[in-house]
């Protein structure tokens, strides 16, 4: 049995809090005794993670957006505060920091000054955007456990040692699910079944939600056997065919087609073989800062995998209900072609080890080169 160790946990978006719960299971697997405590959601709570005092609420800082990130600075300071004042405090064997780009960078730079070693799990994305963050991530980082294939490379290249392609949790996390549900019952297989999925954060649901309803209830009446699954909450008319979902993954199982905001979910999809349309709405001064900071050529996962348009992306004023169903008519062709091609970039996203487990290997590492 393994000494036990003492992490601080730093998580603060839906999909950033599940995966470093996984990387906690995979230690208590591994025979690994832990105490954790931070940032985190409902579950890392479950996982066992304490909250750091003075810790504001996880979905205080899942925002996306100029002016939301600008409202979102108190949060973010007086986390970087809490969970610096903890590991001085504590003085944990190693920091587990996952998404929150911004906020974490904080918080690795205290960590680092305090000689914490910090993994870093889903670094930022800066080979899309501001890369003048790479040295700053480089400095302040024990190690890397990125989760996209081309991520490594271009890490090492830009001068990080320790890195490591763990492969993409979503993937994994799929594909348990896939292996272990069962038939959905009632299934029809002459119906469509067509998954919405506006997204997890608030302000995304309320741009997004209006035009995939929309899409919905025109595909309604063009295709009768049409069924409609979502994990919103929004209220809905009766005279659509919609049930409710649990998560994305439950509304994923047994689908013939997303209709979804671009995120992990579309890679899940992926996974479970479900062709989306991928769509995304920002404020306008977002929307601008953004075409003038991005560098790459889209922003669903599966399509940057496959590097072409794999999937059809319909971004800010192209986002409308027609022509999200439009877009939705055309998949619902058949298309093995496509259906390969999914399947191969979710094997290539998986990964040699598939991401908890491998995230593991980097943590202990980390530890022992303390």
């Amino acid at each position: 049995m393994t000494a036990r160790i003492s992490l601080l946990v730093s998580a603060g978006e839906a999909s950033g809090d599940l995966a470093a719960a996984e990387v906690l299971h995979a230690l208590a697997r591994a025979g690994v005794a832990y105490e954790a405590y931070g940032l985190g959601g409902p579950a890392l709570a479950a996982a066992g993670l304490a909250p750091a005092p003075g810790v504001p609420a996880a979905g205080a800082l899942a925002v996306v957006g100029l002016w939301e990130a600008v409202s979102a600075v108190p949060a973010a300071v007086a986390t970087v505060r809490a969970l610096a004042g903890a590991a001085a405090r504590r003085r944990p064997d190693a920091a587990l920091l996952v998404d929150l780009p911004d906020t974490n960078a904080l918080v690795a730079a205290r960590l680092a000054r305090l000689g914490v070693p910090v993994v870093r799990y889903g670094v930022p994305q800066v080979w899309a955007w501001r890369p003048g963050r790479a040295r700053a991530v480089a400095a302040t980082a024990a190690a890397l456990a990125v989760t996209l294939p081309f991520e490594a490379p271009w890490w090492r290249a830009a001068g990080v040692g320790r890195v490591e392609f763990v492969g993409h949790p979503a993937v994994q996390r799929a594909h348990a699910f896939a292996a272990a549900a069962a038939p959905r019952a009632g299934a029809d297989a002459a119906a469509v079944r067509i998954a919405l999925l506006p997204g997890s954060r608030r302000r995304e649901i309320e741009r997004h939600w209006p035009v995939l309803l929309g899409a919905a209830r025109l595909l309604a009446a063009a295709l009768p056997s049409a069924r409609f699954v979502t994990t919103a909450a929004e209220p809905v008319e009766m005279e659509l065919p919609l049930e409710r979902a649990a998560d994305g993954l439950s509304a994923l199982h047994g689908a013939t087609l997303a209709l979804a905001a671009s995120g992990t979910v579309t890679l899940e999809a992926a996974a479970l073989g479900v062709p989306c349309v991928v769509g995304y709405r920002v404020s306008p001064a977002t929307w601008t800062a953004a075409r003038a900071l991005v560098g790459v050529p889209f922003v669903s996962l599966p399509n940057l995998l496959a590097g072409h348009a794999l999937l059809p992306e319909l971004l800010q004023d192209d986002f409308t209900p027609a022509a999200v169903a439009a877009a939705a008519r055309r998949l619902l062709a058949p298309d093995p072609s496509l259906a390969a091609s999914l399947a191969d970039v979710a094997a290539r996203a998986r990964g040699p080890d598939g991401g908890p487990g491998a995230a593991v290997g980097a943590l202990l590492r980390a530890v022992a080169r303390r």
